[in-house]
């Protein structure tokens, strides 16, 4: 929260673009920012983009568009071992 400058009362909107929960900040967003490090995400969006309470997620910002991306940890290690898996094979191939 802090490298996209996000403070407590700052506003955001939600919503899930090809499966991945997206939040972006918007002057008359939906929803505020709770408390200093902390960002309440509704329910219906954490179910729409498979994000579980409890469950490791990874956090991608990019402050110059103002805007922080949710991944489910799980997605990320599905992800990374694929491509590490087709560089071995060029490497060995």
């Amino acid at each position: 929260m802090d490298g996209l400058g996000w403070r407590p009362g700052h506003r955001f909107d939600v919503g899930v673009v090809a499966g991945v929960l997206v939040v972006a900040s918007a002057s008359s967003g939906q929803h505020a920012v709770p408390g200093v490090g902390v960002l309440a995400v509704p329910a219906a969006a954490r179910r729409m983009s498979g994000l579980v309470l409890g469950v490791p997620v990874v956090l991608a910002a990019c402050p110059a568009q103002g805007v922080l991306v949710v991944h489910p940890a799980e997605t990320v290690l599905r992800l990374l071992t694929h491509h590490h898996a087709r560089l071995a094979a060029v490497e060995h191939g």
